[in-house]
């Protein structure tokens, strides 16, 4: 079940809107930041690793191919497969539970890396394994996402803390929900990569695809390109391939090389 575009080992550079740039590029230097601490000092460099990658339905269709294609075109040695479940996330384990799907993981591939693309859909109260659910907006809501995160982070990265883990965080839509809770999220997740003791890296997708007010960009810049390119699919909610490649793709693909070892002639 181990079941393309070359990406550079240097800086990656973000597409963004002017208005947004800054705001992007503050993202982008605390994102490196994460991942010279977590990540850097801490993987282990493998020659041909497995690589994971679960998420919801942009995983499932366009985020997971487009990250395998990246992986072997760097490096061909390297396996991949990917786990995308529709409308899934960590809000509703009644509906999808991730953290106990991941030890099944674990168990069936042995992967030695882990691509997590999880929070889009989790713009909504938390359901409880009770029953009772936690409405947004609350301190309650806070502490329990985190606790999701931190579990699914102990379960990635697994005993003694080996595997690395890149988490791409939610993307950004229009609506109240997203508005809000996107970049609550977005700032949960990394603030519980920044405290973790493993190898883990957050890819920051909601700044990368929303403005300094935290409404949905409707397009993205190409280097090279005169004109900007629309970001998004007819719904209005998922990406276009190109911006999925470019905002969580490619960032993603980058991490993943400081630990993998480039291939000998």
């Amino acid at each position: 079940m181990f079941s393309e575009h070359a990406v550079p080992r240097q800086k990656i550079d973000i597409p963004v809107e002017p208005k947004a740039a800054l705001f992007v590029e503050q993202s982008r230097q605390r994102l490196s930041l994460t991942a010279e601490y977590n990540s850097l000092r801490h993987c282990n460099t493998l020659s041909s690793p497995k690589v994971f990658a679960i998420g919801s339905s942009t995983m499932a269709s366009l985020l997971g191919p487009a990250i395998k294609r990246m992986l072997k075109r760097s490096r061909p040695k390297a396996k991949f497969a990917q786990w995308g479940k529709p409308s899934s996330g960590l809000a509703r384990p009644d509906f999808h539970d991730w953290p106990a799907q991941v030890p099944r993981i674990i168990r069936r591939h042995r992967p030695d890396m882990f691509v997590v693309s999880l929070g889009t859909n989790d713009y909504q109260a938390l359901r409880k394994r009770n029953g009772s659910w936690v409405r947004p907006h609350t301190a309650r809501w806070k502490r329990l996402y985190a606790q999701r995160v931190r579990k699914m982070l102990e379960l990635m990265s697994g005993e003694g803390r080996t595997r690395l883990v890149v988490w791409v965080g939610p993307t950004s839509f229009r609506g109240e929900g997203p508005r809000v809770l996107g970049p609550l999220i977005s700032r949960i997740v990394r603030q519980e990569i920044e405290r973790f003791g493993g190898p883990a890296v957050f890819v920051d997708a909601f700044a990368a695809t929303s403005d300094n007010r935290n409404n949905p960009l409707e397009t993205y810049r190409i280097p090279g390109k005169r004109r900007p390119q629309p970001m998004r699919s007819h719904d209005g909610i998922h990406l276009k391939i190109g911006a999925v490649r470019a905002l969580m793709a490619a960032p993603a693909v980058h991490h993943l090389l400081k630990c993998i070892a480039e291939d000998k002639p």
